[in-house]
């Protein structure tokens, strides 16, 4: 028994290792996806190893600590709540999905809600009239193309600058600079492609420049397919001067809900975010992520 337990602790903490290498190879990011299971998987593992290898007790207990002390930190992590007190923008970010049939539903939750801001993903012919029926409400708008499941979208209740535009076609990503009370703040709908060994990786590569070019204030929302605390994530809030909104959202419904990824995200410029909710799926996979936030003064 106390043989048996070497493989898999040395397998769980060659993946939990691996999970901090997103900087030197995409599968870490992968890997990071779940650190958490890793990270309780070497705990359970080594309460077992003190129990049954008495002679080793103090290494498998400082294993176990390990463990415990990296699942404890992502716990801790996903309670993340700003500081600010008042809420000056609501963002409304929703991944469509390309089956959506009926975009009714969700065009009542995005008034009811209030959003200042919405931005969408999988926007493809059969769902973009809900662009058209936001017109109204949400006159400020950009679009561009992704892929076959659709595109990317911005709508919000605030003017447009004189500044056009940005549509990084195929990429995934589109920019529209507004006028807030603040002053202007570009807004980015992003969608990523999944992570290793899909494409995710060379597609934040190639993005990085082009947030890094947007001047002044910036918020970034989307579906990232990623973890909060991937590599790639944190270099898109490093280009862009953002940090995640409120606290961890699993956003992601797999297996009848029986498991579940945070991997919808709003980032926001500074360190203002003060609420932030999940709203229903309303036809779509993924749930629909309200943050209320204060600009920075």
């Amino acid at each position: 028994m106390r043989y048996f337990l070497i493989f898999p602790t040395c397998v769980l903490g060659l993946l939990l290792t691996g999970s901090y290498l997103g900087a030197l190879h995409p599968l870490g990011d992968s890997l990071a996806v779940l650190r958490w299971h890793f990270a309780f998987g070497l705990m359970v593992v080594a309460l077992t190893g003190a129990i049954f290898w008495r002679g080793k007790r103090v290494w498998w207990l400082l294993l176990a600590l390990s463990g415990a002390w990296i699942a404890a930190g992502i716990w801790f992590y996903g309670l993340k709540i700003g500081t600010a007190s008042n809420f000056d923008l609501i963002v409304y970010q929703k991944n469509m999905s390309f089956r959506m049939l009926d975009t009714g539903p969700l065009q009542q939750d995005i008034l009811s809600s209030r959003a200042d801001i919405v931005t969408l993903q999988e926007v493809d012919a059969e769902n973009r009239s809900l662009l058209a029926d936001l017109a109204e409400s949400h006159p400020s708008q950009a679009y561009c193309d992704f892929a076959r499941i659709g595109g990317v979208a911005i709508a919000s209740s605030l003017p447009r600058t004189d500044i056009g535009p940005i549509c990084i076609e195929g990429e995934g990503m589109v920019a529209l600079q507004v006028e807030t009370a603040y002053g202007p703040l570009w807004i980015v709908s992003l969608h990523l492609h999944w992570p290793f060994p899909y494409g995710q990786a060379a597609q934040v590569e190639r993005l990085l420049p082009q947030l890094e070019a947007l001047e002044g204030p910036v918020l970034v929302a989307g579906d990232f397919n990623m973890v909060p605390w991937a590599h790639v994530v944190r270099n898109i809030e490093s280009a862009t001067d953002t940090q995640r909104a409120g606290h961890l959202l699993y956003t992601f419904p797999m297996k009848q809900g029986r498991i579940s990824l945070p991997i919808d995200h709003v980032l926001v410029p500074g360190d203002y975010a003060t609420e932030i909710r999940r709203r229903p799926l309303l036809g779509s996979d993924h749930y629909a992520v309200l943050a209320r936030f204060t600009m920075p003064g």
